[in-house]
């Protein structure tokens, strides 16, 4: 979630890698503007979240966008 306007970014179920990716605007690399929340489906764990995430800038010649 932006944190900046409320704006849900992305959220999907687990997929069969174990590694949800998504694709995010630069800006989310210099501050830290995120909000990170996991929950679980069966209710064993208590939900977890993050906030004041700041991505990690990468290379996207280098790296597998395929889930």
């Amino acid at each position: 979630m932006d944190r900046t306007t409320g704006k849900t970014l992305g959220y999907a179920l687990r997929p069969p890698s174990g590694i949800y990716k998504l694709v995010l605007d630069v800006r989310f690399t210099a501050d830290p503007l995120l909000l990170v929340g996991i929950l679980d489906n069966d209710l064993q764990y208590n939900a977890a979240v993050a906030d004041g995430v700041k991505l990690q800038l990468v290379d996207g010649n280098t790296v597998n966008l395929s889930q």
